[in-house]
């Protein structure tokens, strides 16, 4: 390796740094869109290189009617995906207003076990009021594709399913 290798390293290393660092949405502090999807596919190509698994958790940030959930609520599930996740793992939004987990080195059953944090977290700080807990959905890699439009896709379907709603009341109660 040469030196110019290792000041690339570096230099790019910075500059990633800065990007995650720099370009977060302003009412919950979690990584903006454009800036998820940039990270989030480049994590998921080198998962894919490495035979690697991760799986991608899409938390409705839209009432059931399609409306946009007020600021105080959006906050509430920034902070409990926050204290669920960890260092590695990438949150942020997507476009339509959804949160997105990208979890690394997780399967669908770890992924159950975060989604259930997440979702207990929230349920405590609302007082359990049945229209304040999220919907969420799971896609994995390479399982349900290994690109994050194809993941995105496959976990918004599963969000809209009767089976993510069984899994976020079985978590909210558990």
């Amino acid at each position: 390796m040469s030196v110019i290798d290792v000041a690339f390293g570096r230099h790019h290393q910075a500059s990633r740094r800065s990007a995650e660092g720099s370009i977060h949405d302003r009412i919950t502090g979690l990584v903006g869109s454009q800036a998820f999807q940039e990270l989030a596919s480049e994590r998921l190509c080198r998962c894919a290189a490495t035979a690697g698994r991760c799986a991608l958790l899409v938390i409705s940030g839209r009432s059931g009617d399609g409306a946009t959930l007020p600021e105080r609520y959006m906050k509430l599930v920034a902070d409990a995906i926050r204290a669920s996740i960890r260092p590695p793992d990438l949150a942020g939004h997507t476009e339509g207003g959804d949160f997105a987990v990208l979890l690394d080195r997780c399967d669908r059953e770890d992924a159950k076990q975060v989604c259930g944090r997440i979702v207990r977290a929230v349920y405590a700080a609302t007082a359990g009021t049945r229209q304040e807990i999220p919907a969420v959905g799971i896609a994995v890699a390479p399982g349900q594709g290994t690109a994050l439009e194809e993941l995105l896709r496959y976990a918004r379907k599963e969000l809209r399913s009767p089976r993510a709603s069984a899994l976020v009341v079985s978590a909210a109660t558990a």
